[in-house]
């Protein structure tokens, strides 16, 4: 089981979406910026599926988005991954 992305990992994110969705409430005709969970098929065989945790698809590539996923990367896509922490000693 993967373990939950870390309270710094959650806040980064949400700074770049905050930082993203604002830019785009004023330039809406770019495209559309989806979170995580939303999977992102590269391809069907072998099944390459990732779940990032920002992706941005432009209008011009709209049809990439399905009702079920996206089909495919054309534009932006972002997996926040910050620096491994090193093992602690219980002490």
């Amino acid at each position: 089981m993967t373990p939950s992305p870390t309270p710094r990992h959650q806040t980064i994110v949400k700074n770049l979406l905050l930082i993203i969705d604002t830019f785009l409430h004023t330039h809406s005709s770019l495209g559309t910026l989806f979170f995580s969970p939303c999977d992102v098929v590269f391809s069907q065989k072998p099944p390459q599926v990732v779940v990032p945790d920002l992706v941005f698809v432009s209008k011009a590539h709209s049809a990439i988005v399905t009702e079920k996923n996206i089909q495919g990367f054309r534009t932006f896509l972002s997996r926040s991954c910050p620096r491994q922490r090193p093992p602690t000693t219980a002490g």
